[in-house]
């Protein structure tokens, strides 16, 4: 067994970017939920030094603030991460009192490269523990994830993932057991196909159950489809909920357009009429500024109240220093 690499640069040391679970769909960047009106102020900062990078997160959540009683919710988080030995470390705090060590313990070569990954979660009095492993590998065109996770309530689950990438298809599937009940308590299968350069279908599906029956709201069927055209991305999704007989469908509709080097516009809306949108600018590599709202057409009343802010609007500032 050989180990393929030792001492990396601070750019390469990083744990693994995407969590497990990801389906790796690029249409889901389109219609992810980032347009900041959730939180009316969030404050992100991100620094590196010769052996280490922080990232910063703050949140300031008047939504649920009157003109008479303003009672705002905060939150924070840091993020540290660093190079022990030859391997890379990430510490994770928030306010909530939780604390998170992952760890990338490096590569292999086993016949096929395998990629070790640790990951240990409590809170600030140690009392609630939680810990996962993790090894990555390719064989060819497919790539697998086999994981085992012990949650804070003792309960040891495995889980395996598996994707096939080549040329313009890939596919995949992911798997939960519990040990304890030796039953899948998920399952989803995804895949895409690139029909040309600028233009990519997709489906995946998705359920959740306790072992012994589905969870009504987690048993969905997604299509989708994306185009690119110029310098903007638009895209389509259907989703079909399996068990909801009284409102089965839903149907988004979301665009990505780059207005200039500087300036990016999002915008979504779906068949229950909530529109959403956001505008990035970035005024320089340290500083990026990002406003956006989510309101429900046919509902004016939910967004002309008495509130602080009567439209749901939030503002994100990212500043970093590298």
């Amino acid at each position: 067994m050989t180990f393929l690499w030792n001492r990396r640069t601070l750019k390469r040391v990083a744990p693994p970017s995407n969590k497990f679970s990801d389906t790796d769909l690029d249409y889901s960047r389109i219609f992810e939920d980032d347009y900041v009106h959730k939180n009316h102020l969030t404050l992100n900062y991100a620094g590196k030094g010769l052996n280490f990078a922080v990232k910063s997160k703050a949140t300031v959540d008047l939504k649920g603030a009157s003109l008479n009683k303003v009672d705002p919710k905060t939150s924070f988080s840091t993020k540290i991460i660093t190079q022990v030995a030859d391997s890379a470390l990430e510490a994770k705090f928030d306010n909530k009192g939780t604390v998170r060590l992952w760890t990338d313990l490096g590569t292999y070569d086993v016949g096929v490269p395998l990629t070790v990954t640790a990951k240990v979660k409590t809170n600030n009095t140690f009392d609630r523990l939680s810990w996962a492993a993790q090894l990555h590998s390719r064989h060819g065109d497919v790539l697998t994830w086999n994981r085992l996770h012990v949650k804070g309530t003792g309960h040891l689950f495995w889980n395996a993932k598996a994707q096939y990438v080549r040329g313009d298809i890939l596919a995949g599937v992911i798997t939960k057991l519990s040990t304890a009940t030796l039953l899948l308590s998920k399952i989803s299968a995804f895949g895409a196909y690139q029909v040309n350069a600028n233009s990519t279908v997709f489906a995946e599906f998705n359920t959740k159950t306790n072992g012994i029956k589905a969870d009504p709201t987690s048993q969905v069927l997604t299509v989708a489809s994306t185009v690119r055209a110029r310098n903007n991305n638009y895209g389509v999704k259907l989703a079909y909920n399996l068990l909801n007989k009284v409102d089965p469908i839903s149907v988004e509709v979301g665009t990505v357009a780059k207005i200039n080097s500087e300036t990016t516009v999002r915008a979504k809306i779906d068949n229950k009429t909530t529109l959403a949108l956001s505008t990035k600018y970035v005024h320089n590599s340290n500083l990026t500024i990002q406003v956006g709202t989510a309101v429900t057409l046919n509902e004016p009343a939910s967004f002309t109240t008495n509130k602080v802010v009567p439209v749901p609007l939030g503002v994100r500032l990212n500043f970093a220093y590298l």
